[in-house]
């Protein structure tokens, strides 16, 4: 079966079971792993497999994961290729973002709070690394709750840039603009001096 159908086994391993979501490039699936009995998220190329830039910046997404490990970062799993279509595997969070959080249960000051702080140390630890996030917004941020303590994740390394590589440019098509307008820093819109206070300006 084609990957991106719900029901595909992926890797020999993956078999797709639901939509989690999907964003300008890749859908995001519910899956279980058919080795290790868990469930996991999968994360496809929407429609262009095929596109070169596309594909490496998915590549590039795996190791920015492979990389930085966090306990406030989604943990990556596996990266492999299935047909032409690459497929990132990360550890399923059971959470909302914080769109949906904020919507529904307004934080306390404590609560954003301890967001805030963790939030921050895991972009702390992408930017040690070199990397920064370029799309960090509320839906981005996946918020565990209830009996254990409250704790973050984010997600969505999908634009991700190497601090100073000005060959970064190169993985975007011409006159086109990767981010989220409501928290994109003006340095984003002229594509110089992207660096870790671009996603300081989005916190």
């Amino acid at each position: 079966m084609a990957p991106g159908n719900d029901g595909a086994l992926l890797l020999g391993r993956y078999r797709l079971a639901y939509e989690l979501g999907r964003g300008g490039a890749g859908i995001v699936y519910g899956a279980q792993d058919m080795t290790l009995g868990r469930e996991v998220a999968v994360k496809v190329l929407q429609g262009r497999p095929r596109v070169p830039q596309a594909a490496a910046r998915m590549a590039r997404e795996a190791q920015a994961l492979a990389d930085v490990q966090h306990p406030h970062l989604v943990r990556l799993l596996d990266y492999g290729d299935e047909g032409g279509t690459p497929c990132l595997v990360m550890e399923l969070v059971d959470g909302i973002d914080l769109r949906g959080l904020c919507a529904h249960h307004p934080c306390t000051v404590a609560e954003t709070v301890v967001i805030l702080d963790q939030t921050l140390a895991a972009l702390q630890a992408c930017h040690a690394r070199g990397y920064v996030h370029r799309d960090l917004k509320p839906g981005n941020v996946l918020v565990q709750r209830g009996d254990a303590p409250l704790s973050v994740k984010i997600i969505d390394f999908g634009i991700v840039q190497i601090a100073g590589d000005a060959g970064a440019t190169a993985l975007t098509v011409q006159g086109q603009i990767f981010g989220s307008l409501r928290y994109m820093a003006p340095e984003q819109w002229s594509q110089v001096g992207v660096g870790p206070r671009t996603d300081l300006y989005a916190v």
